[in-house]
């Protein structure tokens, strides 16, 4: 049955039909370019150029952003429950000081430990009963004196100079240490040894607790 629309002159209803089709196919090859386009993450305009990347492009590397930020967010945890886990964590630190016990005049033995006092090796009088920290003068060389202090000895009282120094003890550094700087020949006499210095509270005071352990001859120092 003829189509109303249709030419009556059989050639030119061919064309007509002839042009439909052409149409149809463009229309269906338009389509199918439009589809594999979008599929490649691509879109293009109808003279073939590319607009930029589709949707389904910028969700991918969305996607590709939050894989590598959730990706950072598990190491960090990693760390950080290692860092937790660590048996030394928040626990306290403890130093085991070797100490030498000499016997004085009166019988009591007295302790002499090892520190560095101005980046010099000393031999150190552990006296947890004094206040201030002593040094002998060569350990004070170079030093800016910080004040004066009368000391009384053998030889009568004299002054002396006060020091800020850098005293390195049981593991640990202390700066800006206030000291008295004495003569300590008198008490190397009487204790038959070389003694550098007396460590004091200053120096003591900074530990959580000091145990002297005279059995094993060891200090132990927590902070």
């Amino acid at each position: 049955m003829r189509n109303a629309l249709e030419p009556e002159d059989p050639a030119e209803a061919g064309a007509q039909r002839s042009i439909y089709r052409t149409i149809r196919e463009k229309k269906a090859s338009a389509t199918k370019q439009t589809f594999c386009a979008r599929f490649h993450g691509v879109r293009r305009n109808d003279n073939g150029g590319q607009f930029g990347l589709s949707r389904t492009e910028n969700d991918r590397k969305s996607g590709i952003t939050g894989n590598i930020g959730n990706k950072i967010f598990a190491v960090l945890a990693l760390v950080l429950a290692l860092l937790f886990a660590h048996p030394c964590y928040g626990q306290p630190q403890e130093a085991r000081v070797p100490f030498t016990a000499v016997k004085a005049q009166s019988g009591i033995p007295l302790l002499l430990v090892h520190a560095t006092v101005n980046g010099k090796d000393a031999v150190l009088l552990f006296d947890s009963g004094a206040m201030a920290v002593t040094i002998a003068p060569k350990y004070a060389e170079g030093l800016k004196s910080v004040g004066k202090a009368n000391t009384s000895g053998t030889g009568g009282t004299t002054t002396t100079d006060i020091v800020q120094t850098t005293i390195v003890f049981g593991g640990s550094t202390f700066s800006n240490v206030i000291a008295v700087s004495q003569d300590t020949q008198g008490v190397s006499g009487l204790l038959g040894t070389k003694v550098d210095g007396m460590l004091g509270e200053e120096i003591l005071s900074q530990f959580k607790s000091v145990t002297i352990d005279y059995e094993h001859q060891v200090i132990v120092l927590t902070r």
